[in-house]
């Protein structure tokens, strides 16, 4: 049993040493990239995998999913494996959408929801990159590029221990991966993700 967490801690060690960290210079082309691409970015609409790892439990929740996002903050955020439930931020306000049922959550009477609706519309457009609510390390590996981010901000401390933020060649997101305080993980790997084809507003519909 001690031979083998020896040799799953082996290749741990081995995978974070894969990755290379990025020079300054190398910091500041990849930034201006990322925000060149955002304010291209009018629309997109992606699927996702969604993968839970609890501390609890042997093998991960998975889940299934689409989003749509459309400037300037309109974004929609739904499960539809195994079960379906919707997240939809639009006009200030985030509504939370179960069995057919959707309830409202004023978003600036609550610091907590601000901020993580700020930071799901912020990864799709890219401008998480300058939050300064976290504290950024760019690390690089086969040509893509992620982003360790320590939250700064109070009440993002409280529920994320650290983001990663993994971009695609093309600038755009690839893979999320949460880490919360109980160090459980959420890993949500984007497919398919098409950037601005038109997306109708009945698709944010409540």
């Amino acid at each position: 049993m001690k031979i083998k967490v020896l040799i799953l801690l082996f290749f741990i060690v081995q995978l974070g040493f894969s990755q290379e960290k990025m020079s300054d210079s190398e910091i500041s082309v990849f930034k201006n990239k990322v925000e060149q691409k955002a304010a291209s970015v009018k629309t997109m609409q992606s699927g996702f995998v969604q993968n839970k790892y609890l501390s609890y439990m042997q093998n991960p929740v998975k889940s299934e999913g689409e989003v749509f996002y459309k400037e300037p903050k309109t974004l929609k955020w739904s499960y539809t494996k195994p079960d379906q439930n919707t997240i939809i931020f639009k006009d200030g306000s985030l509504f939370v959408k179960n069995n057919g049922k959707a309830r409202e959550i004023k978003v600036d009477q609550n610091k907590m929801f601000e901020n993580l609706v700020g930071l799901l519309t912020q990864s799709m457009n890219g401008k998480i990159l300058n939050n300064p609510d976290f504290k950024a390390s760019f690390y690089k590996k086969e040509g893509l590029v992620t982003v360790k981010m320590l939250p700064n901000e109070e009440s993002l401390r409280e529920i994320f221990k650290n983001i990663e933020i993994t971009f695609t060649r093309e600038y755009t997101i690839k893979k999320v991966k949460l880490v919360d305080l109980s160090e459980d993980i959420t890993e949500i790997k984007f497919t398919e993700m098409q950037i601005n084809l038109p997306v109708a507003d009945s698709v944010f519909g409540i």
